[in-house]
């Protein structure tokens, strides 16, 4: 289960950078400011996806990408899986830890209602978490899951966007 969560992450991730890379008008158009997309494969099956100018547009480093907001938390031991980032505002990370589900829940709540952002949508189940929300221009967005087997790993997916 755990496998096949982590491979849905990485896939949802992949779509998000396809439609943004197809959306921003990259690609063979003929168009000048169009840009060609590189994959390196890393240590231990790691993948980046890089443009001709050296942007990082997708990759599985366990770093958080550097257009991520300092402010929004990241505590010690959440390892990032995967993130993209697009040149419309919009970073997208996926983690895993080993932290309570209801602690990361109860963090990034707190974020949310300290940092003024209005809410837009809430879900919530057992084991699973659904928050999107708006200040000014941006939107933040995260979904955090606890895996059903071993009742102790969270993963999630946090979305940053700033719209123009």
């Amino acid at each position: 289960m755990r496998v096949k969560l982590r491979l849905a992450i990485m896939a949802f991730v992949i779509v998000i950078a396809a439609v943004a890379a197809g959306c921003s008008g990259t690609g063979d158009s003929g168009d000048k400011d169009g840009a060609e997309i590189a994959v390196e494969g890393g240590e231990k099956g790691s993948v980046t996806i890089t443009t001709d100018a050296g942007k990082t547009v997708l990759s599985s480093e366990s770093e958080w990408p550097e257009s991520f907001p300092d402010e929004i938390p990241k505590p010690e031991g959440m390892k990032v899986t995967a993130s993209s980032q697009n040149d419309a505002g919009n970073t997208t990370v996926s983690i895993e830890t080993e932290k309570p589900f209801d602690e990361v829940v109860k963090l990034y709540q707190e974020y949310v209602r300290s940092a003024g952002y209005a809410q837009t949508l809430e879900m919530k189940e057992s084991g699973y978490y659904m928050y999107s929300g708006t200040r000014g221009k941006e939107m933040f967005m995260f979904t955090l899951g606890l895996d059903q087997e071993d009742k102790r790993t969270v993963t999630g997916a946090f979305v940053y966007e700033i719209k123009g």
